[in-house]
């Protein structure tokens, strides 16, 4: 009896050791992030599957922890995972009827314009997309920022009209209006 139950620690142990070292950061940060937090943040990070990524940011954006939003901000920050990026905009978008379930969800204005600003069309359009939980005054000087810069090249540009574009407000369709007489 003694033996079985030194048998079962012992197995207990060698189970749950390889499954804390999957669930541990690979650079080491977020140390303080635990239990459901480190799942999902494992999960949004390295899910091959898209819809699991697009499901657990979803979980997220719905958890108004502190550790929460820095995992999305973190995910939509990233410059070397685009995956990421594309499911918690595709995530972000599902809320365009109701934005207001997002708490803090003016957090994710900058990372968004960012991903505008820097990411090929199709990563930039799925942030367009996520942009629409925001009102156009919200996030018209970002855009206006981007169109206007002598600075960023083309294609970040046409992210931006793209994300112009897309919106029903009156003032979008004045903007893209004036942008037909640009010289650019």
């Amino acid at each position: 009896r003694l033996i079985t139950l030194k048998i079962f620690v012992i197995a207990l142990l060698l189970f749950l050791y390889p499954a804390g070292y999957l669930l541990a950061e690979p650079n080491g940060t977020d140390e303080n992030i635990a239990g459901q937090l480190k799942i999902n943040r494992w999960t949004l990070l390295n899910s091959t599957d898209e819809q699991i990524r697009i499901d657990t940011a979803v979980e997220l954006l719905k958890d108004p922890s502190a550790d929460a939003r820095q995992i999305l901000l973190s995910a939509l920050w990233s410059k070397d995972n685009i995956a990421t990026q594309t499911s918690v905009c595709k995530a972000i978008s599902q809320f365009r009827n109701f934005a207001q379930l997002i708490p803090d969800r003016e957090d994710f204005i900058q990372p968004l314009m960012n991903i505008i600003r820097v990411q090929p069309s199709e990563t930039a359009h799925l942030a367009a997309q996520a942009s629409l939980i925001f009102t156009y005054r919200q996030v018209d000087g970002h855009l206006q920022k981007i169109i206007n810069s002598p600075d960023l090249g083309p294609s970040a540009k046409k992210n931006a009209i793209h994300a112009l574009g897309i919106r029903s407000d009156k003032e979008a369709v004045s903007k893209l209006i004036e942008l037909l007489d640009s010289k650019d």
